[in-house]
């Protein structure tokens, strides 16, 4: 027999986890990896000062704490999740990929 809860006798079914219907794993795999995610690689950044910053306009260049063989940051929706080394891509000469070199163990928000 069921257990209510609530003091007037009327409330919720209270069944232990394993007996309450859950949606099959695999179910809730398919659902979740239909969220859309934003990646995000960051090169590097910047600092100046806000007069610096109100004085760019087209052309304007900006020295990047990054140089050639650095690593570069991966963001998955705002939280670093890993490392990875940026690479020309082969078939795409004037496109860029980025190869895996570390996952993080705790995603940061940025």
């Amino acid at each position: 027999m069921s257990e209510l809860l609530g003091g007037n006798g009327v409330g919720l079914e209270h069944r232990p986890l394993a007996e309450r219907g859950k949606a099959p794993r695999n179910e809730i795999s398919t659902s979740l990896s239909k969220v859309p995610v934003t990646l995000q690689v960051i090169l590097g950044t910047a600092q100046m000062p806000l007069s610096e910053l109100l004085a760019l306009k087209a052309g304007s260049e900006v020295k990047l704490d990054f140089k050639p063989g650095d690593p570069v940051t991966i963001l998955i929706n705002g939280c670093k999740v890993a490392r990875g080394d940026l690479y020309v891509l082969e078939a795409e000469g004037d496109r860029f990929g980025v190869k895996i070199s570390e996952l993080l163990a705790n995603a940061l928000p940025i």
